[in-house]
């Protein structure tokens, strides 16, 4: 009986951990994403979680242009999305 008991709980937990960890995810991306106080202004911090989809984006940094997989990793970057589609 305790090895049946054993077995379904490490049956639970197999299924439930990466429901767990997409979970995590988004409460620390959510709360990275929240705007936060600076001098009596309040100033959005940059994503530090991107989904990998493939949207390709140019962006720009200091009169740098650079290729992006999506606009969230060229905000991450702290770039500044200057047109759709790749860098030409």
């Amino acid at each position: 009986m305790r090895h049946l008991q054993e077995h379904a709980a490490r049956t639970v937990f197999a299924r439930l951990a990466p429901l767990a960890c997409i979970v995590a995810g988004l409460v620390v991306a959510a709360s990275e994403a929240a705007s936060e106080p600076n001098n009596g202004n309040f100033q959005r911090r940059p994503p530090s979680v991107c989904t990998q989809q493939y949207a390709p984006v140019c962006g720009e940094i200091n009169g740098v242009t650079k290729t992006y997989s999506n606009a969230c990793f060229a905000a991450a970057d702290g770039a500044k999305v200057i047109a759709q589609g790749p860098c030409r």
